[in-house]
């Protein structure tokens, strides 16, 4: 994580009593963020919440005959159906609706600015039968990682008191839909969560960052894709009509995420609201993609048995191993990948760089041979922009209290004086009128 000054601390979330529940298949289970502290003992420091880590521990059981192996990737949509992030003050920023496990590894990686809070098993298990333990760690976010973002979109974690992370277990049948046979040995998977706090001396109301996901009727022979409600339709409450593009893709139909095309098979693409002319240089579009990724991406070039590993792993699928010198085949650069990805961050990214959405808008895909039936899946990161109201709201929330408030604690004798005002980027010498609509909110 973009963690920076003090660093940061852990705080163990529990289902009741319980903080190391068991799983039932088909059922949720609930990690409860009510004793969740606001503010730092060692003072005056006020604790912010950018998201919570949730690990998974079992054992999955092989068949001896007709196993697949199983890449992490793959995984997570047999452990969880979605999440909800219920009850939070400012509504959902985490909604079933929208945040599937079969979608969680460009999710989680856009998320993170494309860094994984552990490093990556890959295979959970191979094609051979037996027995084979697991721990998978995943960080369920509250804000977003891109580049400069991280601390200018995580909230305090007083929004979060009387709030739930609810686990909506997939059934079994999803983990035979991996591998035939496949199944959780008795007692199952068990879950453990812990809140990730930050201690910080200010007080901070960034923009609310939100996941959406739309479905859109596909039409066979139909290259344009029209996304209604784009940046209106939201579950949180209090924010101004449209949102802030962070990350927008359309799911391919890999790792069962219900996409309608094959990635290789694209041929060409524009997005006039993007100012994307046609092109049918596929390959640029894709290599702009890994561009625009950390510098820290590992690039190692192949491995001994001879495939290239720059194609394993985000934005590709684990299981891709394409050979070097065009060994793939024709359309080798796309293939396997998770999406079609029209807009991403990159470690540079600041609030004031980001588009905003707010009316349907139209992008052009043609894919040899169609599309496959069903509904295209666009998947998008916005962040939302407050209303007067809530900006108001917050500072009664943090304010409440008196002498033992928030805002006492951590501003102190000049809490008398403070009034809201707008963060500025540090990078910059002129912000212009329309580049402010998502910077942060400062009590000072």
């Amino acid at each position: 994580m973009n963690l920076t000054g003090t660093g940061f601390q852990v705080w163990p979330l529990t289902t009741g009593n319980n903080d190391d529940p068991s799983l039932s298949p088909g059922k949720p289970t609930s990690f409860n963020c009510n004793t969740v502290p606001d503010r730092c003992p060692t003072g005056p420091l006020a604790y912010y919440l950018p998201g919570i880590e949730v690990t998974f521990s079992g054992t999955v059981t092989q068949p001896a005959e007709g196993a697949l192996p199983i890449f992490q990737d793959q995984f997570y949509g047999a452990l969880f159906d979605s999440l909800d992030w219920i009850q939070c003050w400012h509504g959902s920023q985490i909604s079933s609706s929208y945040v599937k496990g079969v979608n969680w590894m460009p999710i989680e990686y856009n998320a993170m600015g494309f860094r994984h809070p552990l490093r990556l098993s890959t295979l959970i298990a191979p094609a051979t039968a037996g027995d084979y333990p697991f721990e998978v760690t995943i960080f369920v976010p509250a804000c977003s990682m891109f580049g400069k973002m991280s601390l200018e979109t995580m909230q305090l974690a007083l929004l979060f008191r009387n709030s739930q992370l609810k686990v909506n277990v997939a059934s079994s049948a999803a983990l035979d839909a991996i591998s035939t046979g496949a199944v959780f040995k008795a007692p199952g998977v068990t879950a453990r969560a812990s809140a990730i706090l930050v201690p910080r001396q200010e007080l901070v109301l960034g923009p609310a960052i939100e996941w959406v996901l739309t479905q859109i009727v596909a039409g066979n022979n139909s290259s344009q894709v029209q996304i209604q409600n784009f940046g209106t339709d939201s579950q949180m409450q209090g924010v101004e009509p449209g949102g802030g593009v962070i990350t927008l893709m359309e799911l391919a139909n890999v790792l069962n995420q219900e996409g309608v095309f094959v990635a290789e098979n694209v041929t060409q693409f524009n997005f006039p609201w993007r100012g994307q002319q046609v092109t049918q240089h596929v390959q640029a579009l894709i290599s702009q993609i890994i561009t625009g990724m950390p510098n820290d991406r590992p690039h190692t070039m192949v491995f001994a048995s001879g495939e290239n590993n720059d194609f394993n792993g985000y934005p590709y699928t684990m299981a891709n191993a394409p050979l070097p010198g065009g060994g793939g085949g024709s359309g080798v650069d796309a293939t396997n990948l998770l999406g079609w990805i029209m807009a991403q961050g990159a470690d540079d990214l600041d609030l004031t760089a980001l588009q905003t959405a707010d009316t349907p808008q139209s992008y052009f895909l043609t894919v040899d041979g169609g599309f496959n039936g069903g509904s295209h899946q666009v998947l998008q990161q916005f962040a939302r922009s407050w209303q007067p109201a809530m900006v108001q709201n917050w500072i009664d929330q943090i304010t409440a209290g008196g002498p033992g408030s928030l805002a006492r604690y951590v501003l102190q004798g000049g809490l008398s004086k403070a009034q809201p005002r707008r963060r500025a980027p540090k990078t910059k010498h002129i912000v212009t009128t329309d580049q402010t609509r998502y910077l942060a909110w400062q009590l000072v």
